[in-house]
């Protein structure tokens, strides 16, 4: 996988060290790529639902593919529309 959008909610913490000292803190937060997969799989999710109705359920391995497939699919339009 080559590009996971970056990061979806970074921040920054500040906290007093020893005298007067500040330390900075970073937390990249989780990846745009698993943003984007983790709000396609409701989605994934129900679709799966509906074909267990028709005795063809996927395996949860397979919905969860099925979610970053999507989130593939997010980021390469976002990349082209930015060009």
């Amino acid at each position: 996988m080559a590009n996971d959008g970056g990061h979806a909610f970074p921040f920054t913490e500040k906290r007093k060290g020893e005298g007067s000292k500040v330390e900075r803190l970073g937390h990249p937060g989780m990846s745009l790529r698993d943003y984007m997969a983790a709000a396609a799989l409701p989605a994934c999710i129900t679709c799966n639902m509906e074909l267990a109705k028709r005795g063809m359920t996927q395996s949860h391995e397979e919905v969860a593919k099925a979610a970053y497939s999507y989130a593939d699919a997010m980021l390469a339009a976002r990349e082209r529309s930015d060009a």
